[in-house]
């Protein structure tokens, strides 16, 4: 009769059984890969996020001068300026 296993030799058998998975990211990556494949979108994608004329650079770009715009007009009201182009109440 065969002694069951116990401790770290049990352990050790069951980890070794299992092989290896793959880790979230890893799964992540290959998802991605294959939807870009899947739905013929890489060459887009290598066109809006290359360089400076890049997808990301332009959204990051607009949103800085939205930001400087607000700050600009904030500054005009707390100053009590009146903003080109409008009128007087």
């Amino acid at each position: 009769i065969a002694r069951p296993r116990t401790g770290l030799s049990s352990v050790l058998g069951s980890l070794a059984n299992k092989g290896k998975k793959q880790s979230v990211l890893e799964k992540s990556l290959e998802d991605w890969k294959s939807f870009k494949e899947e739905h013929g979108i890489e060459k887009d994608l290598e066109t809006f996020n290359k360089g400076r004329s890049g997808y990301i650079e332009r959204q990051r770009f607009l949103e800085r001068s939205d930001i400087r715009s607000f700050e600009n007009e904030k500054n005009l009201r707390l100053t009590g300026r009146k903003l080109p182009g409008s009128t007087g109440k």
